[in-house]
């Protein structure tokens, strides 16, 4: 009898330690209470989810799988084993087992619903998450957050008015979900309701005061508005505040070097740029758009380095190769540029503009027969491109078939004309 009231004792400072946030005394007391009596259910259970929160996912789900045995009916247990297997160990077939198993033992959960949804959206079976939202929404419709989960998903379907409807309704029940708010802003950008969106995004502003992520993206949201609409100045502005908030985050001094270029400031943009990589050494569009800066600000150099970055992280990135291959050609470096070019071929091999690139690089080597065989090949695959059919006369001319060249300069002087292209 002593052991068991001491046992108890042991299990009210482990749940009161818990409640307190005392991860590591909570877990000392549920230890000594199970010293003393291994069969406490609840003692075992809430050592589980200890162990969840400390990421021991191994331990939490054996401590579940002991509560379950102990008592099959715990559908707590069941919950917190799946969300366990869902979050830890990315199991989503044996966390809807288990969230199925608690539905079974007490039906009218929505716990065990909104986990089953957000396990059948991991696995994209959109349909089974709708169905068991909308089951957690009957079975209590003054929840909120049942709408809100309900319309990530009509958002990841696509229907944004359903989505919009959803989160009206959780704004309905809480006026201040700001994260409500953010979520409504997205859709209605998406539907092209841009005062909406911005109207949303203004409200998460003001509302969230406690999660500097949230407000954040709203102002970065509110900056793309604004740059679709060409008001450059008062997106930077919007920007800026994110910067404010979050001076760390590299996507945002990308996105301030973005629209500096678009001002025309490009070495603010560099600088931006440079920060941006500093904080985030694998950004590969990062490095792509200071490529763009560092060329036109005539570092060729620096450019081509840039490039081979992007390349490092995304060999099959065929832009990447292109754009190398320019800079290499505008170096006087041919045989890389014939090497990125080829690259690109064998990536995109019915790209017709990659073999006339290629085929101007072998007229400048003076491979003539690989110049004509490049641009014969461009032309099979669009037999109206004017600058292959240029480039196409420009080799016969070297290769001094002045007669073939003068019949075929008719056909490249009519298509160069029909593109505008009259100096040439």
């Amino acid at each position: 009898m002593v052991k068991e009231f001491q046992a108890w004792q042991y299990k009210q400072y482990g749940l009161h330690a818990l409640f307190e946030g005392n991860v590591k005394t909570a877990l000392l007391y549920f230890n000594k209470a199970l010293k003393l009596d291994p069969s406490l259910v609840e003692v075992i259970y809430n050592r589980g989810n200890l162990y969840s929160i400390l990421k021991m996912s191994d331990k939490a789900i054996s401590d579940y799988d002991l509560a379950i045995r102990l008592d099959p009916q715990h559908y707590k247990a069941y919950i917190c084993r799946g969300i366990t297997y869902l979050d830890q160990k990315q199991n989503a077939e044996a966390a809807i087992a288990d969230f199925t198993k608690a539905i079974e033992v007490e039906s009218n959960k929505i716990q065990a619903h909104v986990n089953r949804a957000n396990a059948y959206s991991y696995l994209n079976d959109y349909r089974a998450a709708l169905k068991d939202l909308s089951t957690a929404i009957d079975i209590a419709p003054d929840r909120s957050d049942s709408y809100l989960n309900r319309g990530y998903i009509w958002v990841r379907t696509g229907d944004y008015r359903a989505a919009v409807a959803d989160f009206s309704q959780a704004i309905a029940l809480n006026p201040d979900f700001a994260i409500a708010y953010l979520n409504r802003g997205n859709a209605y950008k998406k539907l092209a309701q841009t005062q909406a969106a911005l109207n949303d995004y203004a409200a998460v502003i003001h509302l969230d005061k406690t999660n500097p992520k949230n407000v954040v993206a709203a102002y970065i949201y509110r900056g793309e508005i604004l740059e679709s609409f060409g008001e450059l100045a008062a997106a930077f502005s919007e920007y800026n505040r994110a910067i404010e908030l979050c001076p760390d985050e590299h996507f945002l001094q990308h996105k301030r070097g973005a629209l500096l270029s678009q001002f025309g400031q490009l070495s603010s943009a560099l600088e931006h740029y440079n920060i941006a990589i500093s904080r985030d050494r694998k950004c590969m569009y990062c490095y792509a758009d200071r490529a763009w800066v560092r060329k036109n600000l005539g570092d060729i150099s620096g450019a081509i380095a840039d490039w081979s970055q992007v390349i490092k992280q995304n060999p099959e990135n065929v832009l990447a190769y292109i754009e190398r291959g320019e800079l290499y050609f505008q170096s006087n470096r041919l045989r890389a540029a014939k090497a990125d070019y080829t690259k690109a071929i064998l990536l995109e091999p019915d790209e017709p503009h990659f073999y006339v690139v290629r085929a101007e690089v072998n007229l400048a080597l003076n491979y003539l027969v690989a110049a004509l065989k490049d641009c014969d090949r461009a032309i099979e695959i669009a037999p109206d491109f004017a600058r292959a059919n240029f480039i196409r006369n420009l080799v016969k001319l070297r290769s001094n078939k002045i007669g073939t060249a003068v019949s075929n300069a008719n056909r490249s002087a009519t298509l160069l004309k029909a593109e505008g292209n009259l100096e040439k």
